[in-house]
């Protein structure tokens, strides 16, 4: 690795970035699988995120490191592994027959995952999704909306399954 870092030396301001994709990279990694879970998160707030106590990241999750800081993860939140977070999409509002797709801009947008919620393995959080408090996505799940506080989403796109009540 300090050979790796030692040729980009050239490029200061590229020096954070792939700062940020090595601890990406390490906060995933099965490597640190046998280490306890909690470091997950700790590596992922020096990327940008912002993230509160007790939260526990599994093995194997991406988070968009580009865009770290809009990212916000409350208290007593579970991720299991396998799961995708992305702030960013390609606005498409202007794209027509003969344009490159590759030349539309991103739009960058929030990602709010509330207190005591949990994301279930391989489900995928699109931008400006806001995942309430006490809620429980499914497996497998695509994350396009809202989910309401205390809600059981599943399906492609997610969908809510049940209401939870007050036992």
């Amino acid at each position: 690795m300090k050979n790796y870092i030692r040729k980009i030396s050239y490029i200061p301001g590229h020096i954070i970035v792939l700062y940020k994709l090595y601890l990406s990279k390490m906060a995933k990694s099965w490597v640190l699988c046998g280490l306890h879970n909690g470091i997950r998160p700790k590596l992922w707030r020096m990327t940008g995120c912002n993230i509160g106590k007790n939260v526990r990241i599994g093995l194997d999750v991406y988070h968009d490191v580009g865009n770290a800081s809009y990212i916000t993860i409350e208290d007593d939140v579970w991720i299991a592994s396998r799961v995708l977070i992305l702030c960013h999409k390609r606005d498409i509002t202007n794209y027509f027959v003969g344009k490159r797709y590759k030349d539309l801009p991103h739009l960058q947008q929030p990602i709010l995952i509330k207190k005591g919620s949990c994301v279930s393995m391989g489900a995928i959080i699109l931008p400006g999704v806001v995942i309430g408090e006490g809620a429980i996505v499914g497996a497998g799940s695509l994350v396009t909306r809202d989910v309401p506080a205390w809600t059981i989403v599943a399906g492609t796109p997610a969908k809510v399954i049940k209401q939870l009540t007050v036992s």
